[in-house]
């Protein structure tokens, strides 16, 4: 019997006569003579049956028609144990055909999504258990059970239960009791600081982690009276990013195959496009425009009748058009009607050739998911593969198919530049194009959206926004007026230099430090992730309608993790930093099914949203939205300092700013309380001692050096990484030095990995062409000894 699976049958297993009094047991008479057991009748039936004599009922919650499995009566009412086993595994039977979930392979095609749900809150799952007649527990029976040779024998038995879940009964044969588990989302916890409270926001935050970490995430109202304005600037020009919904979770479903069936036949007829045209401002979901007027007669009739006008009030973005169906048809012309006149028998054959090419990108998906760092590995000589695998080249014949495919592997893509008001009204477009009706609440947008996800039958493109405030006045003022909100301490400009945040010692860094502006519309999605150092952030919403957050606090990594790696396996990198943003988007529906407790929260404009350190979250736009959020640190994130950057490190990942700037940024302020010092001095000597060692090797290969001054943030602009230079191996910002020209001429590589592959054999003959090799500092070690010598003083003093 199976007993893991969470939705599905509840069997109930009737045996024997009507209940007898108390004070009486019944009795079955010895038959005359033996029969052989009775072969099982099946009967269809479309309500369930009572619980009769001899009688097992296999309801399904899902299903409308029930199988009745009916046991003839033998003529001496004797049941046998037999009767019983064979009984019970036809209802097994039946049972595991009904179960298309647990049982499947956990692969990017082989997951089936359950969209039968009503709703997307009922989250009740229930166990599948043959449960006996509720009066078998109550009373004792006399059963009259054969030996091998059919010979009855008069037994007493007396059913018990042994636990909350499991019953004996007829001897070996053992009946779980029938058990519910409701899961729930938790409600993340709301806090509501008093005036004096909230005059000190770094203060309130540190006391309310404790709690709020329990959960990942959780929700500040402010008090009364709190309504900063949000600066915004109509000309500003800015880039969005296209953000497919139905590729949040699965890439390839229906949508996407039809979509890259019609643009692979496009572009073998050397008419090629990238994405689908705009109307309004959103894609037009091409496949859905096909069925459309294929279920009205076709391109001739739709025109002759005409009706272009009615598939472009079914398309629900064309509103605002002066003449949609001339649009709608010029569109259709263009892009469907060479796909309209191909056979049946060719369009089998283009979907056959897709499928098999969805099947390979996702193959290489999945296995860059499992070597992540092959690349690194390679240069390193630690690994002997390459990536040329002959089985991965793509033939002459399916590379216009597999082009077709380019974009299909991400679910967020670069978009077009766009300013406010075009932005704002593509939302507006969305916000009718995408809802079943108006005015539908949040809930009900939550699980519209989620049947996008699911589903992927529809062709679904939103944009979304995130701007670099740097030193400009976007969302909360941050100029030189008496404004009260200027100087706030809530205002994110404003707790970006708190001296209590540790990461105001930095100044202004694109994307930590300086605030960043986000818009978004309906359905605009922040996918699952943590922030790769380990840092929580705060975000607050100045306009638009509610956003639904989701979080899982960080004792649940390891659970998320392997639930990721079952739904998602070629999302799981194989790495420590193993989830990159804006990759997916998985439904706290499946996330509770393997064990992943997480919370949910809905923010309304004017509210704050705290994200917990090494928290993960997620969230979803109901509408138009324009929010600002910043990163802050406190002393206990400095404690880790050293762990976070070699974790980061060692898997590859890029920083957002440089371990070794923070540190001499502490080391340098005043400011800076003893408390860090202490905290810092280790993880400065051992940083150091790396470093100057490294130089000496260096300096012993007789590599030219170069002097550099390092670059530092202009008065009107933040700093920013993508302006600094990264290694090629690590991706470690390269703050104090760097080497130049091993790889190939303009590659740079840090100390420790240039040293690493200079010392191989192949690379030998590169120690003499001194014009290609160059050994650039920006600190000389004369200044990295003061520097540590310097911290030193300041911790006697202190």
């Amino acid at each position: 019997m199976n007993k893991g699976r969470n939705f599905g049958a509840q069997r109930k297993f009737a045996a024997g006569a009507s209940a007898p009094n108390k004070c009486q047991t019944p009795r079955l008479e010895t038959p005359t003579e033996t029969r052989p057991d009775p072969e099982p009748k099946v009967h269809l039936v479309k309500k369930s049956p009572s619980v009769l004599l001899d009688r097992l009922t296999f309801n399904d919650v899902h299903k409308h028609i029930q199988p009745v499995v009916v046991l003839k009566r033998l003529q001496t009412s004797q049941v046998t144990k037999a009767q019983v086993h064979q009984t019970v595994k036809l209802a097994t039977f039946a049972d595991d055909r009904e179960d298309s979930y647990d049982s499947q392979a956990s692969g990017e095609t082989s997951l089936t999504e359950d969209t039968s749900s009503n709703g997307y809150n009922d989250l009740i799952t229930i166990q599948h258990c043959v449960t006996p007649d509720p009066q078998f527990n109550k009373r004792s029976i006399s059963i009259s059970s054969t030996s091998d040779d059919e010979k009855p024998i008069q037994k007493k038995a007396k059913t018990s239960v042994l636990d909350e879940t499991v019953q004996e009964f007829f001897g070996s044969l053992r009946i779980p009791l029938r058990k519910k588990i409701k899961t729930i989302v938790l409600d993340a916890p709301v806090f509501r600081p008093t005036v004096d409270e909230f005059k000190d926001p770094l203060t309130y935050i540190e006391k309310i982690l404790p709690k709020a970490s329990k959960y990942g995430l959780c929700k500040v109202i402010p008090p009364n009276g709190f309504t900063p304005p949000c600066n915004l600037d109509e000309t500003m020009g800015f880039t969005v990013t296209n953000q497919y919904v139905q590729r949040m979770f699965k890439r390839y479903g229906p949508a996407t195959k039809e979509l890259s069936s019609i643009k692979a036949l496009l572009a073998s007829q050397k008419v090629p496009f990238k994405r689908p045209p705009l109307v309004s401002g959103l894609e037009v979901d091409l496949p859905h425009l096909f069925k459309l007027v294929q279920n009205m007669g076709g391109l001739k009739k739709v025109t002759k009748l005409p009706q272009w006008n009615k598939v472009a009030e079914h398309l629900k973005c064309c509103k605002n058009l002066k003449n949609p169906g001339q649009k709608i048809k010029q569109i259709y012309e263009k892009y469907l009607l060479p796909y309209e006149v191909m056979t049946s028998v060719e369009k089998l054959n283009l979907t056959f050739q897709v499928e098999q090419l969805c099947d390979r990108r996702y193959s290489k998906m999945y296995k860059r998911a499992k070597s992540p760092l092959h690349t690194q590995k390679q240069m390193l000589k630690q690994c002997d593969s390459t990536d040329n695998d002959s089985s991965d080249e793509i033939s002459i014949k399916d590379r216009i198919i597999y082009s077709a495919l380019a974009e299909t592997e991400d679910c967020i893509v670069p978009g077009r530049n766009m300013k406010i008001q075009a932005f704002e009204k593509v939302a507006e477009v969305a916000a009718e194009a995408f809802l079943s009706s108006p005015s539908q609440t949040t809930s009900v947008i939550e699980k519209e959206y989620w049947d996008v996800v699911l589903s992927r039958t529809k062709h679904v493109c939103v944009n979304a926004a995130s701007i670099d405030t740097g030193a400009t006045d976007y969302g909360f003022p941050n100029n030189d007026s008496a404004d009260h909100y200027n100087t706030h301490p809530w205002n994110m400009k404003r707790i970006s230099r708190n001296p209590k945040n540790m990461l105001s010692f930095l100044g202004p860094v694109v994307g930590m430090t300086a605030p960043t502006l986000h818009l978004g519309m309906l359905f605009s999605t922040s996918c699952w992730h943590r922030d790769p150092h380990g840092l929580p952030w705060i975000e607050y919403m100045h306009k638009g309608v509610q956003k639904v957050w989701y979080g899982i606090d960080d004792t649940q990594s390891e659970k998320f993790r392997k639930a990721v790696e079952k739904l998602c396996p070629a999302f799981s990198q194989n790495k420590s930093v193993w989830l990159p943003s804006d990759i997916a988007m998985i439904p706290p529906k499946l996330l509770q099914r393997n064990s992943v407790s997480l919370c949910r929260v809905v923010q309304n404009p004017g509210e704050f949203i705290i994200v917990c350190p090494k928290a993960y979250s997620s969230s979803i736009a109901t509408g138009y939205t324009i929010s600002e959020s910043v990163y802050f640190a406190t002393l206990s994130w400095i404690q880790s300092l050293g762990e976070t950057f070699d974790t980061l490190k060692s898997s590859c990942e890029p920083t957002m700013f440089s371990l070794e700037q923070l540190l001499f940024a502490f080391v340098k302020d005043a400011r800076t309380p003893p408390s860090v010092l202490t905290a810092i001095e280790p993880i400065l000597k051992e940083v150091l001692d790396k470093e100057i060692k490294n130089r000496q090797n260096l300096e012993k290969l007789g590599i030219p050096k170069e002097w550099l001054k390092p670059s530092k943030p202009s008065v009107s602009s933040a700093w920013n990484v993508c302006d600094q230079d990264e290694c090629y191996i690590c991706r470690m910002t390269l703050y104090l030095s760097r080497v130049r020209g091993v790889l190939d001429r303009n590659s740079v590589l840090c100390p420790e990995h240039a040293l690493k592959i200079l010392a191989q054999p192949k690379k030998n003959h590169l120690i003499n062409e001194s014009k290609r090799l160059s050994f650039i500092i920006m600190y000389s070690t004369s200044e990295l000894e003061d520097l540590l010598e310097f911290l030193k003083d300041r911790l006697r003093k202190s």
